[in-house]
């Protein structure tokens, strides 16, 4: 049977007439505000702890793979980009050195000119 508020006011009335009006304020202030069918126990508590426990440690794994998986793929890249950086550097150097000697080729020659 659920307690309405109709049935919690004629309770407190009644422990008023018996404990006064303190006494039953306090006693009142102890019952739940609801039925006892919905008041969580510390089963209910454990059990709940025990399940998201549980869930958190599998998403921790999850995630942890991920991140792992991700470090690795990271890793990958900068080894991609610093052997184009690498490549880039190699082909200017020689580029330049070309250049560079084709000019002083040519201010050698230009006096013979």
């Amino acid at each position: 049977m659920a307690i309405d508020e109709q049935s919690r006011y004629s309770l407190h009335q009644l422990l008023e007439g018996v404990l006064g009006q303190s006494g039953a304020n306090s006693l009142m202030e102890l019952l739940p505000p609801v039925g006892w069918a919905d008041v969580a126990t510390k089963g209910d508590l454990d059990a709940l702890e025990g399940r998201l426990g549980g869930r958190i440690e599998a998403l921790d794994a999850r995630l942890s793979g991920r991140i792992d998986g991700l470090g690795g793929r990271m890793e990958a890249m900068e080894e991609r980009v610093l052997g184009r950086i690498e490549h880039v550097a190699r082909v200017q150097t020689w580029s330049f050195a070309g250049a560079l000697i084709a000019a002083m080729g040519l201010v050698a020659a230009l006096p013979h000119l």
